[in-house]
Protein backbone atom coordinates (compact mmCIF):
# COMPACT_ATOMS: atom_id res chain seq x y z
CA UNK A 1 0.00 0.00 0.00
CA UNK A 2 2.80 2.28 0.84
CA UNK A 3 4.82 1.51 -2.33
CA UNK A 4 1.88 1.80 -4.56
CA UNK A 5 0.86 5.00 -2.76
CA UNK A 6 4.35 6.36 -3.17
CA UNK A 7 4.36 5.54 -6.83
CA UNK A 8 1.05 7.20 -7.24
CA UNK A 9 2.24 10.16 -5.25
CA UNK A 10 5.44 10.58 -7.32
CA UNK A 11 3.38 10.39 -10.42
CA UNK A 12 1.52 13.50 -9.36
CA UNK A 13 2.06 16.39 -11.91
CA UNK A 14 2.68 18.94 -9.13
CA UNK A 15 5.63 17.00 -7.80
CA UNK A 16 7.07 16.49 -11.26
CA UNK A 17 7.39 20.29 -11.53
CA UNK A 18 9.76 20.20 -8.57
CA UNK A 19 12.15 17.73 -10.17
CA UNK A 20 15.64 19.00 -11.10
CA UNK A 21 15.00 18.65 -14.80
CA UNK A 22 11.90 20.77 -14.55
CA UNK A 23 13.65 23.48 -12.49
CA UNK A 24 16.50 23.69 -14.98
CA UNK A 25 14.07 24.06 -17.83
CA UNK A 26 12.20 26.78 -15.97
CA UNK A 27 15.41 28.74 -15.31
CA UNK A 28 16.52 28.50 -18.92
CA UNK A 29 13.12 29.70 -20.06
CA UNK A 30 13.29 32.72 -17.66
CA UNK A 31 16.75 33.68 -18.89
CA UNK A 32 15.53 33.42 -22.47
CA UNK A 33 12.57 35.68 -21.67
CA UNK A 34 14.85 38.28 -19.99
CA UNK A 35 17.20 38.32 -22.94
CA UNK A 36 14.26 38.79 -25.27
CA UNK A 37 12.92 41.67 -23.20
CA UNK A 38 16.37 43.29 -23.10
CA UNK A 39 16.65 42.97 -26.85
CA UNK A 40 13.23 44.61 -27.28
CA UNK A 41 14.20 47.46 -24.93
CA UNK A 42 17.45 48.09 -26.83
CA UNK A 43 15.57 48.12 -30.09
CA UNK A 44 13.10 50.64 -28.64
CA UNK A 45 15.92 52.91 -27.49
CA UNK A 46 17.57 52.76 -30.90
CA UNK A 47 14.32 53.72 -32.60
CA UNK A 48 13.85 56.59 -30.11
CA UNK A 49 17.36 57.95 -30.73
CA UNK A 50 16.85 57.67 -34.45
CA UNK A 51 13.66 59.68 -34.13
CA UNK A 52 15.44 62.35 -32.07
CA UNK A 53 18.21 62.63 -34.66
CA UNK A 54 15.86 63.33 -37.50
CA UNK A 55 16.37 66.83 -38.93
CA UNK A 56 12.75 67.71 -38.39
CA UNK A 57 13.07 67.21 -34.60
CA UNK A 58 16.20 69.40 -34.10
CA UNK A 59 15.86 73.10 -33.15
CA UNK A 60 15.80 75.21 -36.27
CA UNK A 61 18.10 78.25 -36.04
CA UNK A 62 18.26 80.64 -33.09
CA UNK A 63 15.23 80.68 -30.76
CA UNK A 64 13.24 83.95 -30.52
CA UNK A 65 14.18 84.64 -26.91
CA UNK A 66 17.86 84.64 -27.87
CA UNK A 67 17.38 87.82 -29.87
CA UNK A 68 15.94 89.52 -26.79
CA UNK A 69 18.98 88.48 -24.74
CA UNK A 70 21.17 90.09 -27.38
CA UNK A 71 20.00 93.47 -26.05
CA UNK A 72 22.30 93.00 -23.03
CA UNK A 73 25.63 93.21 -24.91
CA UNK A 74 24.11 95.86 -27.18
CA UNK A 75 23.12 98.01 -24.19
CA UNK A 76 26.51 97.66 -22.47
CA UNK A 77 28.25 98.61 -25.72
CA UNK A 78 26.07 101.73 -26.00
CA UNK A 79 26.85 102.67 -22.39
CA UNK A 80 30.56 102.26 -23.07
CA UNK A 81 30.31 104.60 -26.08
CA UNK A 82 28.39 107.10 -23.95
CA UNK A 83 31.14 107.04 -21.31
CA UNK A 84 33.74 107.74 -24.02
CA UNK A 85 31.85 110.93 -24.86
CA UNK A 86 31.45 111.79 -21.16
CA UNK A 87 35.20 111.36 -20.63
CA UNK A 88 35.99 113.76 -23.47
CA UNK A 89 33.46 116.26 -22.10
CA UNK A 90 34.88 116.06 -18.57
CA UNK A 91 38.46 116.49 -19.76
CA UNK A 92 37.46 119.56 -21.76
CA UNK A 93 35.68 120.96 -18.69
CA UNK A 94 38.72 120.44 -16.46
CA UNK A 95 41.04 122.01 -19.02
CA UNK A 96 38.67 124.95 -19.46
CA UNK A 97 38.42 125.44 -15.69
CA UNK A 98 42.18 125.45 -15.12
CA UNK A 99 42.80 127.68 -18.12
CA UNK A 100 40.22 130.20 -16.88
CA UNK A 101 41.21 130.19 -13.22
CA UNK A 102 44.79 131.21 -14.08
CA UNK A 103 43.72 134.34 -15.93
CA UNK A 104 44.52 137.76 -14.56
CA UNK A 105 41.72 139.12 -12.34
CA UNK A 106 39.19 141.41 -14.01
CA UNK A 107 36.69 143.86 -12.47
CA UNK A 108 33.41 142.24 -11.51
CA UNK A 109 31.02 142.62 -14.49
CA UNK A 110 27.94 144.74 -13.92
CA UNK A 111 25.33 142.45 -15.53
CA UNK A 112 24.17 139.01 -14.48
CA UNK A 113 24.33 137.83 -18.10
CA UNK A 114 28.08 138.39 -18.14
CA UNK A 115 28.61 136.94 -14.65
CA UNK A 116 26.73 133.74 -15.54
CA UNK A 117 29.31 133.09 -18.28
CA UNK A 118 32.34 133.52 -16.01
CA UNK A 119 32.29 130.55 -13.63
CA UNK A 120 35.81 130.05 -12.16
CA UNK A 121 36.90 133.42 -13.54
CA UNK A 122 39.11 135.56 -11.20
CA UNK A 123 37.81 139.02 -10.35
CA UNK A 124 38.87 141.92 -8.16
CA UNK A 125 36.57 144.23 -6.20
CA UNK A 126 36.61 146.85 -3.43
CA UNK A 127 33.94 147.39 -0.79
CA UNK A 128 32.85 146.64 2.80
CA UNK A 129 31.58 143.56 4.65
CA UNK A 130 28.37 143.20 6.65
CA UNK A 131 29.31 140.61 9.29
CA UNK A 132 25.86 140.68 10.90
CA UNK A 133 24.37 138.38 8.24
CA UNK A 134 26.93 135.59 7.98
CA UNK A 135 25.91 132.25 6.49
CA UNK A 136 27.66 128.94 7.18
CA UNK A 137 28.32 126.30 4.51
CA UNK A 138 29.28 122.89 5.83
CA UNK A 139 30.38 120.90 7.65
CA UNK A 140 33.38 120.32 5.40
CA UNK A 141 37.12 119.91 5.66
CA UNK A 142 39.73 122.51 4.81
CA UNK A 143 40.94 122.49 1.19
CA UNK A 144 43.70 124.21 -0.75
CA UNK A 145 45.57 125.09 2.43
CA UNK A 146 49.08 123.86 1.53
CA UNK A 147 50.33 127.42 1.25
CA UNK A 148 49.10 128.42 4.70
CA UNK A 149 51.52 127.95 7.55
CA UNK A 150 50.69 124.78 9.42
CA UNK A 151 47.96 123.84 6.98
CA UNK A 152 47.45 120.56 5.17
CA UNK A 153 45.78 119.48 1.98
CA UNK A 154 42.07 118.92 2.17
CA UNK A 155 39.95 116.21 0.60
CA UNK A 156 37.70 113.33 1.51
CA UNK A 157 40.50 111.58 3.43
CA UNK A 158 41.93 114.75 4.93
CA UNK A 159 42.97 114.60 8.57
CA UNK A 160 41.88 118.22 8.92
CA UNK A 161 39.07 118.61 11.40
CA UNK A 162 35.61 119.58 10.20
CA UNK A 163 34.58 123.17 9.94
CA UNK A 164 32.51 125.66 7.93
CA UNK A 165 32.91 128.14 5.12
CA UNK A 166 31.85 131.61 6.22
CA UNK A 167 29.65 133.37 3.64
CA UNK A 168 29.46 137.14 4.27
CA UNK A 169 27.46 139.86 2.45
CA UNK A 170 29.75 142.37 0.74
CA UNK A 171 28.86 145.75 -0.82
CA UNK A 172 31.10 146.71 -3.75
CA UNK A 173 31.79 150.44 -4.07
CA UNK A 174 30.70 150.55 -7.69
CA UNK A 175 27.13 149.30 -7.11
CA UNK A 176 24.21 149.81 -4.80
CA UNK A 177 23.59 146.19 -3.71
CA UNK A 178 25.36 143.49 -1.73
CA UNK A 179 26.81 140.23 -3.06
CA UNK A 180 27.92 137.03 -1.29
CA UNK A 181 31.60 136.43 -0.50
CA UNK A 182 32.88 133.06 0.71
CA UNK A 183 35.59 134.44 3.01
CA UNK A 184 36.96 130.97 3.69
CA UNK A 185 37.10 128.12 6.18
CA UNK A 186 37.00 128.14 9.97
CA UNK A 187 37.05 125.15 12.36
CA UNK A 188 33.81 124.31 14.13
CA UNK A 189 34.97 125.84 17.41
CA UNK A 190 35.44 129.20 15.67
CA UNK A 191 32.15 129.22 13.80
CA UNK A 192 30.79 131.73 16.30
CA UNK A 193 32.00 135.22 15.22
CA UNK A 194 32.65 136.08 18.86
CA UNK A 195 35.49 133.50 18.84
CA UNK A 196 37.28 135.21 15.91
CA UNK A 197 36.60 138.90 16.50
CA UNK A 198 40.11 139.83 15.36
CA UNK A 199 39.33 138.42 11.91
CA UNK A 200 36.15 140.46 11.34
CA UNK A 201 37.41 143.05 8.87
CA UNK A 202 35.92 146.53 9.19
CA UNK A 203 36.12 149.36 6.72
CA UNK A 204 36.94 149.28 3.05
CA UNK A 205 38.84 146.31 1.70
CA UNK A 206 40.06 145.22 -1.73
CA UNK A 207 40.10 141.50 -2.42
CA UNK A 208 40.55 138.99 -5.23
CA UNK A 209 38.07 136.19 -5.74
CA UNK A 210 36.66 133.60 -8.11
CA UNK A 211 33.13 133.71 -9.48
CA UNK A 212 31.12 130.60 -8.60
CA UNK A 213 27.73 129.62 -9.98
CA UNK A 214 25.08 127.65 -8.05
CA UNK A 215 25.71 123.95 -7.52
CA UNK A 216 23.10 121.22 -7.79
CA UNK A 217 22.11 119.10 -4.86
CA UNK A 218 23.61 115.63 -5.26
CA UNK A 219 21.40 112.53 -4.85
CA UNK A 220 20.96 111.51 -1.21
CA UNK A 221 22.60 114.75 -0.03
CA UNK A 222 20.99 116.45 2.94
CA UNK A 223 18.82 119.45 2.21
CA UNK A 224 19.71 122.98 3.23
CA UNK A 225 18.07 124.39 6.35
CA UNK A 226 17.84 128.16 5.79
CA UNK A 227 15.81 128.69 8.96
CA UNK A 228 18.71 127.20 10.99
CA UNK A 229 21.40 128.89 8.88
CA UNK A 230 22.71 125.46 7.92
CA UNK A 231 23.80 125.14 4.28
CA UNK A 232 25.07 121.86 2.88
CA UNK A 233 25.47 122.89 -0.75
CA UNK A 234 25.77 126.22 -2.57
CA UNK A 235 22.20 127.33 -3.34
CA UNK A 236 23.08 130.88 -4.41
CA UNK A 237 19.52 132.04 -5.07
CA UNK A 238 18.22 130.92 -1.67
CA UNK A 239 21.29 132.23 0.14
CA UNK A 240 20.86 135.62 -1.52
CA UNK A 241 17.19 135.69 -0.55
CA UNK A 242 18.00 134.97 3.11
CA UNK A 243 20.89 137.44 3.31
CA UNK A 244 19.19 140.14 1.23
CA UNK A 245 21.81 140.26 -1.51
CA UNK A 246 22.05 139.84 -5.27
CA UNK A 247 22.53 136.20 -6.41
CA UNK A 248 26.26 136.63 -6.99
CA UNK A 249 28.67 134.28 -5.21
CA UNK A 250 32.46 134.74 -5.06
CA UNK A 251 35.11 132.60 -3.36
CA UNK A 252 37.75 134.80 -1.77
CA UNK A 253 41.30 133.98 -2.94
CA UNK A 254 44.04 132.71 -0.64
CA UNK A 255 45.63 136.14 -0.37
CA UNK A 256 42.48 137.44 1.36
CA UNK A 257 43.36 135.49 4.51
CA UNK A 258 44.25 137.46 7.63
CA UNK A 259 45.30 136.10 11.04
CA UNK A 260 42.28 135.10 13.08
CA UNK A 261 39.90 135.21 10.14
CA UNK A 262 38.51 132.58 7.79
CA UNK A 263 41.14 130.90 5.59
CA UNK A 264 40.53 131.86 1.96
CA UNK A 265 41.23 129.86 -1.17
CA UNK A 266 38.46 127.32 -0.57
CA UNK A 267 37.59 126.85 -4.23
CA UNK A 268 37.34 123.13 -4.98
CA UNK A 269 39.38 122.47 -8.12
CA UNK A 270 39.16 118.69 -7.87
CA UNK A 271 36.61 117.38 -10.35
CA UNK A 272 36.13 113.63 -10.35
CA UNK A 273 37.02 112.00 -13.64
CA UNK A 274 36.40 108.25 -13.32
CA UNK A 275 34.98 107.74 -16.79
CA UNK A 276 37.88 105.51 -17.91
CA UNK A 277 36.89 102.99 -15.23
CA UNK A 278 33.31 103.10 -16.48
CA UNK A 279 34.51 102.63 -20.07
CA UNK A 280 36.50 99.53 -19.13
CA UNK A 281 33.60 98.15 -17.09
CA UNK A 282 30.93 98.55 -19.78
CA UNK A 283 33.05 97.31 -22.67
CA UNK A 284 34.21 94.33 -20.58
CA UNK A 285 30.59 93.42 -19.83
CA UNK A 286 29.81 93.77 -23.53
CA UNK A 287 32.63 91.37 -24.45
CA UNK A 288 31.69 88.80 -21.81
CA UNK A 289 27.97 88.77 -22.57
CA UNK A 290 28.64 88.69 -26.31
CA UNK A 291 30.84 85.61 -25.88
CA UNK A 292 28.24 83.91 -23.67
CA UNK A 293 25.51 84.64 -26.22
CA UNK A 294 27.61 83.30 -29.12
CA UNK A 295 28.63 80.19 -27.20
CA UNK A 296 25.05 79.45 -26.17
CA UNK A 297 23.14 80.14 -29.38
CA UNK A 298 25.60 80.20 -32.27
CA UNK A 299 28.36 77.72 -31.49
CA UNK A 300 25.97 75.04 -30.16
CA UNK A 301 23.70 75.40 -33.21
CA UNK A 302 26.64 75.00 -35.59
CA UNK A 303 27.85 71.97 -33.65
CA UNK A 304 24.49 70.26 -33.96
CA UNK A 305 24.53 70.97 -37.67
CA UNK A 306 27.90 69.23 -38.08
CA UNK A 307 26.70 66.14 -36.16
CA UNK A 308 23.71 65.47 -38.42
Amino acid sequence: MIRSGSTALLGNPLLRLCSSESLNAFAQNAVHNNCHKKHLWNAYLQRSMTTLRRPGNEPKGIPPHAWFLLTIPAATFALGCWQVKRKAWKEDLIEHMHRRIHRNPIPLPLTMEEIDKLDYCPVTLTGTFDHSKELYLGPRSQINVENHKGGEGGGIFSTSKAGYNVITPFKPNDRDYYILINRGWVPSDRKNPAHRAEGQISGEVTLNGIIRLPEKREPFMMKNSPEQNHWVYRDVDKMAEVAGTAPIFIDAAEDSWIPGGPIGGQTNLSIRNEHMQYIITWFSLCAVTSYMWYNQFMASTNLRGRLR
